[in-house]
């Protein structure tokens, strides 16, 4: 059997896995103090390609600690994705980065989701004071100006863990 047909078989219409997913993925309190319910997008692609396949499971081989998330979790938000390769490029440098700082540095679990979640806020535009103080201290990790600079080269170059 294909990759693709598996895939479709998996997160097909019918399909009891997607039925499984929450649909309520999450809450937020809004700027006026209003608790509001984050709901999932819907699946915008029916398959990945193999390629697609197999970088996902790289990410989240990598990203494990960090991201603790099904493989079936993991392809079922970028097939909700409007452009899945566009996000899985993205998630690959924050991937390449993490594994650069991760080596160097002695995080606990809580740490590496962390920092895993300044280099997301990171790939999303976000800059400042804010950022530095997620960052886990006394690690030994750069600035995050510096972390900054290694994830626009590393999206630049198109680089992957």
């Amino acid at each position: 059997m294909w990759l693709g047909d598996w895939l479709r078989r998996v997160f097909g219409r019918n399909s009891k896995l997607r039925n499984e997913m929450p649909e309520v993925m999450g809450h937020f309190i809004d700027e006026r103090g209003q608790k509001v319910e984050v709901h999932r997008g819907p699946i915008r692609h029916e398959s990945l390609s193999d390629d697609q396949f197999q970088r996902i499971g790289r990410l989240r081989y990598v990203l494990s600690e960090a991201y603790p998330m099904t493989l079936d979790g993991w392809l079922d938000g970028f097939m909700r994705d409007a452009d899945p390769e566009s996000e899985i490029r993205t998630i690959e440098a924050c991937a390449v980065v993490y594994q650069r700082l991760v080596v160097q540095a002695s995080l606990s679990p809580a740490e590496m989701k962390r920092l895993y979640a300044v280099l997301c806020a990171i790939s999303a535009g976000g800059r400042g004071p804010d950022l530095e103080s997620a960052l886990p201290a006394g690690k030994g990790l750069p600035r995050v100006e510096t972390i900054v600079q290694m994830y626009r080269e590393a999206a630049q170059s198109g680089s992957r863990p």
